[in-house]
């Protein structure tokens, strides 16, 4: 029996809307509740935003939850006539649940905090800060209201939060486990959006079901690599039989691949038939394992049905269809991120990161480890919703991921045949963080840097380029990168310097919190919104103002740049002059190694040749330049989720990656046309030079 007087005498306690809007507790806050606040003097701490959400449920559309607003606010209504809470916050907070989490973590370490809410995601959350070795502070408690309108403690695994791995679960009948207090499997409370981070009623409903989890594999599954036969395989126009949803009539292909092809199908799902020399028993059977354990999670393109032909023989799978265009193409560079994006800003590139670790985080809780993190497979529909796709090749159990991909590799598997060996959450980790770091610095590999060496060695030496502390190496690469890095959140520096420089990695649901913060941070202005700022960050207090000497407009500086500047008596230029410079210098010297001329007036913009193909980025030779669509070849295998198109027909063409950086043409070799002379055949397209492609880079930076 919980002692409610003595959690409120010794606690500040937090309520969540979820709770006041919860029927059974309509019992509790007029009994129970109201008389230990009356004995006790104490309060409940109530966020301004629960009064805002309660309120808009009054109108809502849904009779239910109109009705249940209505006695949430009659409660809310008496408790602050009465003097029984303590109301703190106002309307231009965050939602609830940010507003909550963040109260906790800055004040765990002054006061005792608990919070009731039936929310199974935010007391996860929460109750995880308990867990947090960076900060050591007060135990936090998390209740919910029961059935019975009584007061339950959430229960979690010890220590494990939300990343646990739980033991084996025997084959037949999977681990249930609910973490639902002593009402395990129930879900009562109407969900609430959470509209800042894009989780949606269905999403968190689906959150509140008991889990079935994987066991974690123990060797790697041997044998089964025999194909299987197949007299005949199915193309468009023909019919596949599946046990769930019967006979099964194939559209259109939409995407062609190393494994094989996906068509439409008339059920509204996709099929995945891979070709004759792909259907192992292997596969077969982790399909069938797949199977067993319900992914129901909406933009996790999970196997729904294995399907065969007419003679009976399996021959592919179906799965749900997916939405958007591969992040490889519609993310990784600026110019294709203003084209599919062009009302983003960063606060949307840190929900696009909040909505990929949140369909991570759902895969680890189930013992899933995607093992080849690829932006190929993950498609963009918006900031709040993506999908992955290629789930046939995810660990599962004692089945390997067979493929990967050099930059979200780990320093300590680099080289080494994914087919050969389990990988780890440790693993995983680092390829995540890597994916945050490339969607918050789009497309840039956090190991590219200025005169290094390959990918792979700098991984392997672990040599990141960003600084961090005291700690610089003055090799972050040109361009907007290190600008963008001085505007994230210390904390969010912090987790990836250690991830990428020290070797210690942080949980998926470490991540998750601290991009919560970062979000908060833009909502609140404190942190920068802009997509590519132009300049470091600069300190509260140390910003000054400078003209810059070829433009004529005031820009905000640091006053440690004035005074060098000042002492070393040059004219301040501001970044856009600065790269506006660079860009003519490059032009002209293009133009000399070609044998022509060219001038710029003043600082008029040259007008550049060539732009940047939509998903391709120009290298620039060894590991400073950015990553192309290819994947290395090699013990690491290479493969595409869709073939050259993506599942919606907008994949890009996948290059080889070059052998080395191309010399520029000599001095005479390039063909001289005069203007006019229409009477010259004309000349083949010249292959563009390393500088040719440096400068389109540059000129869309």
């Amino acid at each position: 029996m919980i002692d409610l007087n003595a959690i409120l005498l010794r606690h500040k306690m937090f309520v969540d809307t979820s709770s006041w809007m919860f029927p059974p507790s309509e019992a509790f806050f007029h009994g129970p509740m109201e008389q230990a606040l009356r004995s006790t003097g104490q309060k409940l701490v109530l966020p301004g935003k629960v009064l805002e959400e309660v309120k808009k449920f009054l109108n809502h559309e849904d009779q239910e939850k109109r009705t249940r607003s209505r006695t949430a606010a009659s409660i809310l209504q008496k408790y602050i006539d009465e003097g029984l809470v303590q109301v703190f916050g106002s309307q231009n907070d965050p939602f609830t649940d940010q507003t909550i989490l963040y109260v906790f973590q800055q004040f765990r370490v002054r006061y005792h905090l608990a919070l009731i809410t039936q929310d199974k995601g935010l007391a996860t959350d929460v109750y995880n800060l308990n867990h947090q070795r960076a900060v050591s502070g007060q135990p936090i408690r998390v209740f919910r209201v029961n059935m019975h309108g009584q007061l339950s403690e959430w229960r979690f695994d010890d220590g494990s939060g939300t990343q646990a791995a739980p033991g084996a679960a025997p084959r037949h009948g999977r681990h249930r486990e609910a973490r639902q207090g002593d009402d395990a499997g129930q879900s009562p409370h109407p969900k609430k959006p959470h509209a800042e981070l894009g989780v949606d009623d269905e999403q968190t409903a689906e959150d509140d079901k008991p889990i079935i989890r994987f066991r974690l594999g123990t060797h790697v599954e041997s044998g089964g690599n025999e194909l299987m036969s197949c007299r005949h395989l199915p193309g468009e126009g023909d019919a596949v039989i599946s046990a769930r949803y019967g006979q099964v009539r194939l559209g259109e292909p939409i995407g062609r691949g190393g494994e094989g092809d996906i068509y439409r199908t008339d059920t509204g799902l996709v099929c995945k038939i891979y070709k004759k020399e792909k259907l192992t028993h292997a596969r077969c059977e982790k399909l069938k394992l797949m199977l067993t354990v319900p992914v129901e999670r909406k933009g996790i393109c999970w196997p729904r049905d294995i399907v065969t032909n007419q003679y009976g023989e399996f021959v592919g799978y179906l799965m749900d269809a997916a939405e958007g265009k591969p992040m490889q193409t519609c993310l990784f560079a600026k110019p294709v991120l203003l084209k599919n994006f062009p009302d983003w800003t960063r606060a949307n590139l840190v929900k696009l990161c909040h909505t990929m670790l949140s369909q991570i985080e759902y895969l680890h809780e189930r013992n899933i480890i995607i093992g080849d993190i690829n932006p190929m497979n993950i498609l963009i529909k918006n900031d709040r919703e993506v999908y992955f796709v290629d789930t046939d090749s995810y660990q599962i159990e004692n089945y390997p991921c067979p493929v990967g991909t050099v930059n979200f590799t780990a320093p300590e598997i680099q080289g080494k045949n994914f087919g050969t060996f389990l990988r780890t959450f440790e693993h995983e980790y680092f390829a995540v963080a890597t994916l945050i770091f490339m969607t918050l610095l789009p497309g840039k590999p956090p190991y590219s840097q200025q005169g290094g060496g390959t990918p792979e060695d700098n991984i392997r030496k672990m040599d990141f380029p960003y600084p961090f502390g005291d700690d610089s190496t003055g090799k972050a690469p040109d361009g907007p990168w290190r600008f963008i890095w001085s505007h994230l959140t210390y904390k969010v520096k912090e987790a990836l310097y250690k991830t990428f420089k020290e070797n210690e990695r942080v949980s998926v649901s470490e991540l998750k919190f601290l991009i919560q913060q970062y979000h908060y941070s833009i909502v609140k202005q404190w942190s920068s919104d802009e997509l590519f700022p132009m300049s470091h960050k600069i300190p509260e207090g140390k910003a000054v103002m400078m003209t810059c000497s070829k433009c004529g407009q005031e820009k905000q500086v640091h006053i440690n740049h004035k005074q060098k500047l000042e002492q070393a008596g040059k004219p301040f230029i501001c970044e856009e002059c600065f790269q506006r410079n660079r860009l003519q210098r490059l032009q002209r010297m293009q133009a000399a190694a070609a044998g022509t001329t060219a001038a710029y007036p003043g600082n008029a913009q040259p007008k550049l040749g060539g732009t940047t193909q939509a998903g391709t980025r120009p290298r620039t030779g060894g590991s400073t330049g950015p990553t192309t669509n290819a994947r290395p070849a090699g013990p690491t295998g290479t493969k595409g989720p869709w073939g050259p198109t993506g599942p919606t027909g907008t994949g890009a063409t996948v290059r080889k990656p070059n052998a080395g950086p191309r010399t520029p043409p000599q001095a005479g070799t390039r063909p001289q046309v005069s203007p006019g002379s229409g009477a010259q055949k004309a000349q083949p397209a010249r292959k563009k030079s390393l500088l040719d492609r440096l400068i389109d880079f540059l000129s869309n930076i």
